[in-house]
């Protein structure tokens, strides 16, 4: 049986609004959901199961779409339209607002415990949020991306370089203007965007699997005392490594942070949503028995 979802809309910290799609009627304890790159609230493979997954154990469930939503989209922010919005425009860093809008959100409709869940590029994105001091009981990255390292495979390690300088000096002058380049190998992206995901400076790199040795690039993501399971799927086509071996990394240098693999799944765990959403749930209610943290 589907969950029934209502639109709900919200405003990010810094003005901008958004929309969500909530099920689970009131409750105590629901978990926002954050889309991929270029992706959306709705547009998944993994919302319905989650949701329905959720519902059933009265934990509500709040799939939002952040201000990086599809490609491009108009964004209204106190009164003020742009056509300057979507993952073609986004700013890494601005998503923090995005999550603590939703959060405030929920709250006001008396919500007491939140969790996060995050599949690719949104589980990036709550790693982030947590260590610029957003506070829930829990989060759920799901098959976060290594994105930058990623890119660089891409585009070699000095053609990379040279999109970074080439970045820095359109965004100074004209920050809305396309690269020549795409993001990912599909993506069409803004000077702005580009350094701001795969910039030296970027904030995007929480999960660089492509290093897997206890150095600085893992310091942000040990740094946060945040509840977390990280979920994999064994058959993931962007992991540059197993992700065997990321449950070794993390169980040695990483344990706070708990690792499951689901065998069979690719990157979107498509005809294994169900196995995933087992898992997220079962991490969220094992949490509220021992934990209270909202």
């Amino acid at each position: 049986m589907q969950p029934h979802f209502k639109i709900v809309p919200f405003t990010a910290t810094d003005g901008v609004e958004l929309h969500g799609f909530l099920a689970g009627g009131r409750v105590r304890t629901a978990a926002i959901f954050l889309h991929g790159l270029g992706g959306n609230a709705y547009r998944s493979w993994l919302v319905s199961a989650l949701a329905a997954a959720c519902v059933r154990r009265r934990i509500g469930f709040f799939s939002i779409n952040t201000r990086g939503h599809d490609l491009v989209s108009t964004r209204s922010q106190r009164g003020r339209r742009t056509p300057h919005n979507g993952s073609v425009y986004e700013i890494f860093t601005e998503s923090v607002h995005d999550i603590r809008g939703a959060i405030r959100c929920l709250r006001a409709r008396g919500v007491r415990t939140v969790y996060l869940l995050g599949h690719s590029t949104g589980a990036n994105k709550i790693a982030y949020a947590l260590q610029r001091g957003v506070r829930v009981a829990g989060v759920v990255y799901i098959a976060p991306g290594d994105d930058v390292g990623v890119q660089r495979r891409l585009l070699g390690p000095r053609r990379f370089q040279a999109m970074q300088r080439l970045a820095a000096r359109v965004a100074r002058r004209t920050p809305h203007a396309l690269m020549p380049v795409q993001n990912l190998g599909y993506l069409p992206i803004s000077a702005a965007s580009y350094l701001s995901l795969f910039g030296p400076r970027n904030r995007m790199d929480q999960f660089p699997f492509s290093h897997l040795v206890g150095d600085s690039r893992w310091r942000r993501l040990a740094r946060p005392r945040t509840r977390a399971v990280l979920v994999l799927g064994a058959d993931d086509e962007y992991l540059p490594v197993p992700a065997a071996a990321i449950r070794i990394f993390f169980a040695q240098a990483l344990p706070r942070i708990a690792v499951s693999v689901i065998s069979g799944a690719n990157h979107s765990f498509r005809d294994r949503e169900t196995e995933l959403a087992r898992s997220a749930v079962e991490f969220i209610t094992a949490s509220g028995r021992t934990h209270a943290v909202t």
